[in-house]
């Protein structure tokens, strides 16, 4: 029961992407005692060096089993991409995306987060890629690889030999963003952004707006400011600026 529990335990704080070190507050380990006194809550050390490894390792194999099952799946296609954490640490991505046969469901996972401390030269994100394939053995099913249009990137899975395409979503994002900046759309989005910052920074003007909305039978909604240089938030932005 105790491992079952924390097996349990875990699996909600990787489902809610939460830090391991969750089981240590205070107010936490007092619902978990309430409900089973009988439970000792395990370390966060413990969640992440004992129990981790085990669910990794069982997730992986469920992935490798359904990917290689043959009756089910032919072909797959990945994507990738480069991040970086708030404190600037560097990863690469790589999700797998695959249809099921018997039941033309579309699947896709997860196959790894890489820590990518290394320069980020085309040899070293090819060598990056292939490493996964290999791990997973997709590379002489892989179908496509669906990449952002950075100059790197793109030469990686050219050298590689790799069928691959741009991402609409980041395309549409260099489009938008170029539209951003002509002089009109440039001049109304200040304008917007005043207008927005005003209600929020002031208590009186967010006053008067939320009386207005109830007044008018309107939800009641605060304006949202967007982060200037991405689309997908001043597009949020102008959604709720014309509600």
């Amino acid at each position: 029961m105790q491992r079952k529990l924390s097996h349990l335990v875990l699996e909600w704080i990787v489902d809610a992407l939460l830090p391991y070190n969750t089981v240590e507050n205070d107010a936490f380990v007092k619902l978990l005692k309430t409900a089973c006194p009988s439970f000792a809550v395990p370390s966060a050390k413990y969640l992440r060096r004992c129990l981790m490894p085990d669910i990794y390792n069982k997730v992986k194999n469920k992935i490798l089993e359904l990917i290689h099952d043959e009756q089910n799946v032919s072909y797959c296609s990945v994507t990738t991409d480069m991040w970086s954490s708030q404190s600037m640490d560097a990863y690469m991505a790589l999700t797998i995306h695959f249809i099921k046969k018997a039941t033309w469901q579309r699947k896709s996972a997860v196959l790894q987060c890489l820590p990518f401390a290394e320069s980020h030269t085309a040899e070293n994100l090819l060598l990056a890629l292939e490493s996964t394939f290999s791990e997973y053995k997709i590379r002489d099913r892989l179908h496509l690889v669906v990449r952002d249009n950075a100059a790197k990137i793109v030469k990686a899975v050219n050298d590689g030999g790799l069928k691959h395409i741009g991402c609409f979503l980041h395309d549409l994002h260099l489009v938008t963003n170029s539209l951003k900046k002509q002089k009109s759309v440039a001049t109304l989005l200040t304008k917007i952004r005043s207008i927005v910052r005003k209600f929020r920074h002031s208590t009186k003007a967010k006053s008067v707006l939320m009386k207005a909305q109830e007044r008018e039978g309107m939800p009641r909604l605060t304006l949202i400011i967007d982060q200037e240089t991405r689309w997908s938030n001043t597009y949020p932005m102008l959604e709720r600026f014309l509600v």
